[in-house]
């Protein structure tokens, strides 16, 4: 019923990235040249290729979008960011900020239905 509704959109399965090797998380914070429907989608198209994002939220505040990009160690994100960040469409600005550690993450709990 719930599936049916579309309150339940999806299942996965939560992986520990420090046991498959992917042991750096980035977010980098995107500033655009502009936010005209027409950037925006020029963005977000090229962005859902990056193999390592994770998530790309749009903001309303100082910045355009965050990014959630997984890595390997520096280097892997080094390469993610030569080879596929510094190439998206409209960027104007762009901050990358390391995880140092994941205090609570989670999905939004049932008993709030």
């Amino acid at each position: 019923m719930l599936e049916q509704s579309g309150t339940i959109s999806g299942y996965y399965a939560e992986l520990n990235p420090a046991k498959i090797d992917y042991d750096v998380v980035v977010l980098v914070q995107i500033t655009l040249t502009g936010q005209s429907a027409a950037i925006l989608k020029d963005f977000e198209t090229a962005v859902v290729r990056i193999p390592n994002l994770l998530a790309c939220f749009l903001l309303a505040g100082a910045k355009d979008y965050v990014l959630r990009i997984a890595a390997r160690d520096v280097a892997d994100y080094g390469e993610i960011h030569s080879n596929h960040l510094a190439g998206l469409p409209h960027v104007q600005s762009m901050e990358s900020s390391f995880v140092l550690r994941t205090v609570m993450n989670r999905g939004l709990p049932v008993d709030l239905i």
